[in-house]
């Protein structure tokens, strides 16, 4: 039997979140500001004031449905990419063993500088799409009406929680997926020169 292991996936991404420096990984305190704590504040802040999105749970659903399905298709876009950087890299391998290629020729660098980008915005974008299903899992959650029990209001209190986990997953999303545009375009924009 098959096993679902988004672990992989999750573990992926947030490496993309180290950069190397002199050969020595460093994590990057920034992206996980920017992409953990921010979202978090947001939402505990949004929940704290009562706001929320029980209104608009099927639009909600409906666009980020949406949003999972570009992102599949991205990710086709993104292994065309690789195979066309494993096809130069090959090339350039070839020409450096004839010794076509000159002592201060950066093209293989800079292919393989491209092939590690093009993995990690694999990475980014497989991750965007397990965190959209988990949305359209914590909307749907929100429709459900919970048994009640006198002594605790807990149905009140679960859809407060689901709410804020919504919020931040919203808030996460939609900066990954801008952190996803930008490593698209400098990739794609760089076959372009």
């Amino acid at each position: 039997m098959p096993k679902i292991k988004i672990g992989k996936i999750i573990k992926s991404h947030y490496k993309t979140f180290y950069f190397l420096e002199n050969k020595n990984e460093k994590i990057s305190i920034s992206s996980y500001l920017l992409y953990i704590l921010i979202p978090l504040i947001g939402s505990i802040i949004l929940t704290y004031f009562g706001y929320t999105m029980e209104s608009e749970i099927n639009n909600l659903i409906a666009a980020i449905s949406i949003f999972g399905g570009f992102l599949f298709n991205l990710l086709a876009i993104i292994y065309t990419q690789i195979d066309k950087i494993l096809i130069a890299i090959e090339k350039d391998e070839i020409k450096a063993e004839k010794g076509e290629l000159g002592i201060f020729d950066t093209t293989k660098r800079d292919l393989n500088n491209k092939r590690t980008f093009a993995k990690e915005i694999n990475s980014n974008i497989s991750y965007s799409i397990i965190v959209a299903l988990t949305i359209i899992i914590f909307l749907l959650l929100l429709n459900v009406d919970l048994p009640k029990i006198t002594l605790f209001n807990y149905a009140r209190f679960m859809k407060i929680i689901f709410i804020g986990i919504n919020y931040f997953l919203l808030g996460h999303f939609i900066l990954t997926l801008l952190m996803i545009l930008s490593r698209v375009y400098i990739l794609l924009s760089r076959d372009m020169e």
